[in-house]
C-alpha cells in the first residue's frame, strides 16, 4: 500500500499472491477493480484478479486462468475498460478480447487474433482509445484501428511503420500526442507524433534519443508532461 502522505510503501495483507504461473505483465482497468496477468511457463495462460479499493487484496476471478497463446508477453486493457489486447514473442500475432463488464470475463473479439508480420514483445493503446501500436524486432511499428463498438483492429494506411532500430517497448505521453518506443541494442528512445485522425506516425525533431547501455523495459509506463 502507498502512504498518501509520505509515498512510503507497506505489504497489502496476504501478500505475496500465489499465481498458477509466471506473471510476465500486468494490466489494471480504468476502474481500478479487476487486474490482468499474463502468465508464461508449462502453461501460458491470462489470469485476472478482483482488487479490493480498501485494502488492495486480490482475489482470483472465477474462470480464471483461460488458456492463450505461447510466450503471451504484453497485455494492456484500453482506456475504456472494454476490450483486453495480448502480444506474444513467440507467436506474431495480437490476440484481442472483449470484456465483460459483470464478471470480468474474456471472450475473443471478432476477427481474433489480428497478423504482424513477426512477433512482438511491446504494445501501446493510444489514450484516446482509437489505435494500437507493436513494435517489433526487426524495425517495423504495426499500427492498428481499433472499433470502439466491437474490439476488433484494422490495419492503419502505410502500417506497418519502419523504423532502424530494433524496437521493443512503447508508451504514449498523457495526452496522446506523441509515442515513444524503446529500442533495446542499440541504447535510444525513438520519438513519433502521432496523427490523431488517421494514426499515422512522424518521427519528431531529434529523435533517437540516446540512453545509457541496454535500456529494458523502461517506457511501458504512461509518460506525463
Amino acid at each position: 500500500m502507498i502512504d498518501s502522505g509520505t509515498g512510503a510503501l507497506s505489504a497489502v495483507p496476504g501478500s505475496p499472491f500465489a499465481t498458477s504461473e509466471q506473471p510476465i505483465s500486468m494490466s489494471l482497468d480504468p476502474a481500478g477493480t479487476t487486474l490482468y496477468v499474463n502468465q508464461m511457463g508449462n502453461s501460458d495462460n491470462i489470469n485476472a484478479y478482483a482488487v479490493s479499493l480498501t485494502t488492495g487484496q486480490l482475489t482470483q476471478l472465477a474462470g480464471f486462468p483461460i488458456p492463450t497463446v505461447d510466450n503471451p508477453w504484453m497485455g494492456l486493457i484500453d482506456p475504456s475498460g472494454k476490450y483486453y489486447y495480448s502480444v506474444s514473442n513467440a507467436v506474431a500475432n495480437i490476440s484481442g478480447y472483449t470484456i465483460n463488464p459483470v464478471d470480468g470475463t474474456l471472450t475473443e473479439v471478432p476477427g481474433s487474433p489480428f497478423a504482424l508480420s513477426v512477433s512482438a514483445v511491446g504494445l501501446a493503446v493510444a489514450p484516446s482509445g482509437s489505435f494500437v501500436y507493436a513494435p517489433n524486432e526487426v524495425g517495423e511499428i504495426h499500427a492498428f484501428a481499433i472499433s470502439t463498438s466491437t474490439g476488433t483492429l484494422s490495419a492503419l494506411p502505410g502500417s506497418p511503420f519502419a523504423t532502424s532500430w530494433t524496437s521493443r517497448w512503447a508508451a504514449f505521453d498523457s495526452t496522446g500526442t506523441f509515442l515513444y518506443v524503446l529500442n533495446a541494442g542499440v541504447d535510444h528512445i525513438a520519438g513519433y507524433q502521432v496523427d490523431s485522425t488517421d494514426g499515422t506516425l512522424t518521427p519528431i525533431p531529434g529523435t533517437p534519443f540516446a540512453t545509457a547501455d541496454n535500456p529494458r523495459n523502461a517506457v511501458t509506463v504512461v509518460i506525463n508532461r
